[in-house]
């Protein structure tokens, strides 16, 4: 799934109900105002993740994209192709579609605890059957060499033929069984970083570590990624740092990231 294009909308978030406003371009990706268009020869930098890299319940100017797009001399022209509820593998497919629309310098991707279980499901609703979605996800698995493989596109919903019963199944055992391990999503990350070398692009891993749903110890320090680690250094307050009433990060949280992630691309 993704964003209605050229699609402008405010909603009210969080617990102060407080209006935000997102704007669309073309292509769904989240962009500062409406009618903005990006250049598709400007040497690019392109964000990758779900909602956290979108900028969920804040203004575009708050994101962590946008706060780094608006800095005096930042050389490359940001592109936010975050979105609510991806998890690596739709991350991989989204950076395979901007790719092929701009000149990418530089390939961030925003890793959240939620993503291994996202890459594991193949059909969201075993996760949240009580909300709606078009259609599936599309399915990596591992090979025996342990690098993913996509072994099923994503299927509207009106294509999906699935027993109610092994669905039911499905749904007891994503719930009540072992939770999904991170092979599978180390080995999309080192996907994600040879599909972007490949052409031209370096790639940076951005593990948002926050709250207390997140490891003590990066899952990736020993991956040959150009990892940034949130742990380190982290400023005073920071796993409370969410948006009143809602589960994502506010402003400050994404000044942090932001000013990490400058650092790390002014190389």
């Amino acid at each position: 799934w993704s964003y209605l294009p050229n699609l402008s909308m405010v909603r009210a978030v969080g617990s102060e109900r407080k209006p935000v406003a997102y704007h669309f371009d073309r292509l769904g990706t989240r962009v500062r105002a409406a009618a903005v268009e990006r250049d598709p020869a400007r040497p690019s930098v392109l964000f990758l993740g779900c909602s956290f890299t979108l900028g969920e319940a804040l203004p575009y100017e708050d994101s962590f994209s946008g706060q780094l797009e608006a800095r005096p001399g930042f050389p490359l022209q940001v592109v936010n192709g975050g979105v609510g509820g991806f998890g690596a593998g739709q991350s991989f497919q989204m950076m395979k579609r901007l790719m092929d629309r701009f000149p990418a310098q530089a390939v961030v991707y925003t890793f959240i605890p939620q993503h291994p279980d996202r890459d594991a499901a193949w059909d969201r609703r075993l996760f949240h059957p009580e909300e709606r979605f078009l259609g599936t996800t599309p399915k990596f698995a591992l090979r025996s060499d342990g690098t993913a493989y996509l072994q099923k596109p994503a299927l509207r919903y009106e294509d999906l033929v699935q027993s109610q019963v092994w669905a039911c199944f499905q749904i007891a055992w994503f719930r009540k069984g072992p939770r999904p391990g991170l092979a599978l999503t180390r080995a999309l990350v080192l996907a994600m970083k040879e599909y972007a070398e490949s052409r031209g692009a370096r790639f940076y891993l951005v593990d948002w570590a926050q709250g207390p749903s997140a490891s003590p110890e990066s899952p990736f320090r020993d991956l040959d990624v150009r990892l940034l680690d949130t742990r380190p250094h982290q400023p005073p307050g920071w796993n409370t740092w969410y948006v009143p009433g809602d589960p994502h990060p506010d402003a400050r949280a994404h000044a942090h990231v932001a000013g990490l992630l400058a650092a790390r691309l002014s190389e």
